[in-house]
């Protein structure tokens, strides 16, 4: 059988050079995906099966579930609707006689549908879908960082007040660090059981090292109940097998079982992380496990180190303990080698380390003293260590140092045993967590300083700046009034759909409202409304529409050149009078546009010099991508989407949806599959007061 790579070098030889031999390979992995689990499916919608949803509702396990999972990491840019969309179409273009699937369009009840089939006079790599189907099941991410060498290189200090940016110069010499390596991957997870008696004998021994400690106490005077076939009964063993709820009033004890079971499960070298609320909690956990001899360490984030130092700093104490310093006032090594630093950036570093921020020729390298810098310990102390702390925003966001590695994943490969405190809470939190919100509005008001510092600076220093900072700028100058337009355009033309607007809404649900109130050419010819979808998404170009896209944003009330120029087009277009359906379309054009201007600002920023990036609600709102756990979590039942609030009081308020963020709790065994399509990700308790999350079983205490 053929390899990938040579598919690709045979492609290339028949294919004209303005085919991208990259989308042509992503588009036949995905129509294959498609043949194999709906032949009969709309190869429009194939961009539906990236989403992860096998997650979702009652999990199927089997090998395509695990084919499905792979390529929802491996194809996550053919997820997005809009990107296949464009991905199929420059498939499509190309010559049919080499591409493994051809189309044909088909009348189904009044409407065309697209239709695919294998090509069956292919000539070029036949076996092409078995090279993909083996290709999507062995592939592994390749991650590319490289560490600084001996030289002269610079980096950043932004002060967190001001957000005035410095800069240092440092002199490495040349050292490679021996950073620690993650053992390959735990296959499927056994159930963990363990016995009452081995619980309380484990909870005797933490009385012994510790003659004050309440654990067993408490745990004596408990009673360990399960369900069992819809009865409640007394339970010799506590068994943990893919997910267990843990269930209690306020105070019985639940906070106490997991404290002697980390105990315990450390003891027999089992790898386990708990998910607490708050990081004062985390680190008092590290402190309370490590008295009794546990290889335990936190896993908090780095810029809130100063406010977790208040959190835990005692009264009247003039230092930390040593279970909190050093982790939290450690120093860096890096900044103590610097030199040309300005007095105000002299002050320790705490979250601000240029651990992958060494710059050289405009590139980034990371720091060569990773393996030793005490100021990242505790991301070197995952590796070794038995139990885990850290928060739910630890647990999905934070990155190990290195291999560049989410913690999550590390967790998914590693941990024998996940448990998170008040999941009732949880659940809610990674909801947030993954649907990122901000005003538009404050953003507006934050930009004015930016914006006036641009226009006071001499035309010398204007003329330096970089372009894409002019652009930035530029944007930025005009959001009082996109600000405005988009507002007025709401309250001007969005009466009758007052139930749409009312809620969050997005240019997608108003553009499916304008087909639903077309139904049957009712007002417009509905191809007329799909070309001018395609033209506010960027897959066609129409000069008309994009006039009226510029002139929606350009007009706080309807000026009479708008009038002019809409009505125009809707003349050339036959749409048939009716004012509230042109008022609707004027709607979805200022809804689309605001899309665009969003995007605009959001690539600009990316690319701004770091001194230049300010911290603001929107800019990193924009700045938030979440594109390594939205190859691990399945997407929001909706689809991951951008969309809006007007909100009277608060002006525009923003909101993405990246992905279905409770499933990192209450789906976690099933984020990892084996080849069977068997869950390999680590077994899951969850324990609240009041209600469990998931019902696979039932425990209380």
């Amino acid at each position: 059988m053929s390899s990938l790579e040579t598919i690709k070098r045979s492609l290339r030889n028949y294919l004209p050079t303005s085919v991208n031999i990259d989308d042509f390979i992503k588009a036949e992995m995905t129509l294959a995906l498609l043949e194999k689990c709906k032949p009969e499916g709309d190869p429009t919608k194939a961009y539906l099966l990236l989403h992860n949803y096998s997650l979702l509702g009652e999990v199927v396990c089997d090998e395509t579930a695990f084919l499905l999972q792979k390529a929802h990491r491996l194809l996550h840019s053919c997820s997005s609707k809009m990107n296949w969309a464009k991905v199929l179409e420059n498939y499509r273009n190309a010559q049919s006689e080499f591409c493994l699937y051809i189309f044909t369009e088909k009348i189904e009840k009044g409407s065309k549908v697209l239709k695919f089939a294998r090509n069956t006079e292919l000539a070029v790599e036949p076996d092409r879908a078995d090279v993909y189907f083996e290709y999507i099941r062995k592939h592994k991410e390749d991650r590319h960082f490289e560490y600084a060498k001996g030289g002269k290189y610079s980096y950043s200090i932004k002060d967190k007040k001001s957000s005035t940016v410095y800069s240092a110069d440092v002199k490495i010499p040349d050292r490679t660090p021996q950073m620690p390596v993650s053992p390959p991957p735990k296959k499927t997870r056994k159930k963990i059981s363990v016995s009452t008696d081995e619980l309380l004998a484990s909870a005797a021994e933490m009385a012994e090292k510790k003659p004050d400690d309440y654990c067993y106490a408490i745990l004596k005077s408990n009673t360990l109940k399960a369900v069992t076939e819809g009865n409640v009964k007394r339970a010799k063993r506590l068994e943990i097998d893919k997910i267990t709820n843990l269930v209690g009033m306020v105070g019985s004890g639940k906070s106490t079982l997991m404290k002697v079971l980390s105990y315990h499960l450390a003891k027999a070298d089992k790898k386990v992380v708990l998910v607490l609320d708050t990081v004062s909690s985390v680190l008092e956990m590290c402190s309370y496990l490590s008295q009794f001899g546990v290889s335990v360490s936190p896993v908090i984030g780095r810029s809130g180190r100063e406010k977790y130092i208040d959190q835990v700093a005692k009264a009247h104490e003039k230092y930390l303990q040593n279970e909190y310093s050093k982790y939290l006032t450690a120093p860096c090594i890096i900044d103590g080698m610097a030199k040309n630093k300005s007095d105000k950036s002299s002050a320790p570093m705490f979250g601000n380390e240029p651990c992958r921020s060494l710059m050289k020729n405009k590139k980034h390298y990371n720091c060569p003293y990773m393996d030793i810098c005490p100021a990242v310990r505790m991301y070197r102390d995952v590796y070794t260590s038995n139990v885990i702390v850290t928060t739910v925003q630890g647990l999905a966001a934070i990155r190990l140092l290195g291999d560049n590695k989410l913690f999550l994943e590390y967790v998914l490969e590693q941990a024998d045993l996940v448990i998170f405190d008040e999941c009732d809470k949880v659940q809610k939190t990674l909801d947030e967590f993954f649907t990122p919100s901000a005003s538009f509005d404050k953003f507006r008001q934050n930009a004015a300083a930016l914006c006036s510092e641009v226009m006071n600076m001499d035309t010398e220093v204007l003329e330096s700046l970089d372009d894409n900072e002019k652009e930035y700028v530029d944007k930025l100058s005009i959001s009082v009034r996109v600000c405005m337009a988009v507002r007025n355009a709401i309250n001007s033309y969005g009466s009758k759909w007052q139930t749409i607007l009312s809620r969050t809404f997005s240019a997608e649900i108003l553009y499916n409202s304008l087909c639903k109130d077309n139904k049957g050419n009712k007002y417009i010819s509905d191809k007329a409304l799909a070309h001018m979808r395609r033209v506010t998404l960027g897959m066609d170009n129409d000069k008309d529409i994009e006039y009226l896209m510029m002139l929606v944003l350009s007009q706080q009330k309807e000026s009479k050149k708008l009038s002019e120029a809409f009505n125009d087009w809707l003349t050339d277009n036959n749409c048939k009078p009716d004012k509230t359906f042109s008022d609707h379309i004027k709607l979805y054009l200022v809804v689309a546009s605001f899309d665009n201007y969003i995007r605009e600002i959001s690539d600009s920023y990316l690319f701004l010099p770091y001194e230049r990036k300010t911290q603001q609600e929107l800019t990193d709102f924009l700045s938030t991508r979440f594109t390594a756990q939205q190859k691990i979590l399945p997407s929001s039942a909706m689809g991951n989407l951008f969309g809006m609030k007007n909100d009277p009081q608060k002006g525009l308020i923003l909101y993405r949806q990246y992905a279905f963020g409770r499933a990192l709790m209450d789906r976690m065994p099933w984020l990892r599959l084996t080849e069977e399509g068997q869950p390999a990700g680590p077994n899951v308790q969850g324990q609240a007061g009041r209600t469990a999350v998931c019902n696979i079983m039932s425990m209380c205490l």
